[in-house]
């Protein structure tokens, strides 16, 4: 017979309207945190995605963005691996550039000096996943959410 070893409590993943406010007003003292966060949420899109995008995606004068290249970090260090050139479902998509995400969009490229081909970046290197992780339950345990949520799958 198949013993139970310990019975683990199913997590609680995604943010109910209320709590996501709570988070997003927590990141709002962390501006570029805030950004990605809400482009992930805008784009309804995967850390990788959001870590991956590309500038030359951003189509200003069509009002869209195109989802293809996505971040693939290290298994063991979580740090930027590659850039692949497809999402993990293989399919590209565009995605309309509403006011906010236009706007997000339009202050990371324009505050952008050091001509990387990333959206958001660290100082010029493509964000490590642990970053973004941080960031994050920051944001829920100011929100007083981190009891019962944790990492970046909650949007």
């Amino acid at each position: 017979a198949l013993g139970v070893v310990r019975i683990v409590e199913a997590k609680e993943k995604k943010l109910n309207l209320d709590e996501l406010k709570l988070f997003l007003e927590a990141l709002k003292e962390r501006p570029f945190w805030y950004d990605f966060a809400l482009t992930q949420l805008l784009i309804a899109g995967r850390v990788q995605e959001v870590a991956g995008l590309q500038k030359k995606n951003v189509q200003f004068r069509q009002r869209k963005l195109i989802v293809k290249e996505v971040v693939i970090w290290s298994k063991k260090t979580k740090r930027f691996d590659e850039l692949k050139p497809m999402p993990k479902n293989g399919e590209i998509r565009e995605v309309y550039l509403g006011e906010e995400l236009l706007r997000i969009l339009q202050k990371r490229i324009n505050e952008d000096f050091l001509n990387t081909g990333f959206v958001f970046h660290d100082n010029g290197q493509p964000l490590g996943y642990r970053q973004i992780q941080y960031n994050y339950d920051w944001a829920l345990e100011k929100a007083g959410l981190g009891d019962r949520f944790s990492g970046t799958h909650i949007l």
